[in-house]
């Protein structure tokens, strides 16, 4: 098994975290979408290594295993290199972001189908709809990574706003199915 159960149900406040850091950044990349790609990708990079650090704090209260672990090790590693380093090429931070994101709606959905059976179905179909989202924005990324920082930044803007709504929403649903 990749995770145990009680990673859907014993930890949901993480998912609602990590959907509300996600929403004010996705907010404030569409309010703002002229800051300089100096100042997204290190926005960037910090909004990994929260999301990196909440899913291993997840990993350890749940036992989540090791894809959980993987996930949260990728993302304070990209976060940091993001963040840390502004004079990479911003073509190849793309690109990593790209591969970051498809790799995070891999593991969605390979969550939903080792507990398919365990999560009810409104649950596993907002965790499946997060999964997508997440590849489509990373092959979006991946195919195009020469548009304009400006068009990079409203993807960008977009895909942390419905990341963050279905995480908010799929972290309540979880905490109500406790109830």
């Amino acid at each position: 098994m990749l995770f145990e159960s009680q990673v859907f149900t014993g930890n949901w406040s993480t998912l609602v975290w990590r959907g509300i850091v996600a929403i004010l950044f996705g907010v404030m990349i569409l309010v703002w979408p002229a800051m300089s790609i100096g100042v997204l990708l290190w926005l960037v990079g910090i909004v990994a290594i929260a999301g990196g650090l909440l899913v291993l704090i997840q990993a350890v209260r749940t036992k989540g295993g090791w894809p959980l672990i993987l996930e949260g090790v990728l993302s304070i590693v990209i976060g940091i290199l993001v963040a840390t380093m502004p004079g990479m090429s911003a073509l190849f931070i793309i690109l990593l972001i790209g591969f970051w994101v498809i790799i995070i709606g891999l593991f969605q959905i390979l969550n939903v189908i080792q507990f398919y059976k365990a999560i009810p179905n409104p649950g596993k179909w907002l965790i499946i709809l997060n999964g997508i989202v997440s590849i489509l924005f990373g092959a979006i990324i991946l195919s195009r990574p020469l548009l304009g920082v400006l068009l990079i930044a409203s993807i960008i803007g977009i895909y942390a706003l419905l990341f963050g709504v279905i995480s908010f929403f799929s972290g309540l649903y979880i905490h109500s199915l406790g109830k």
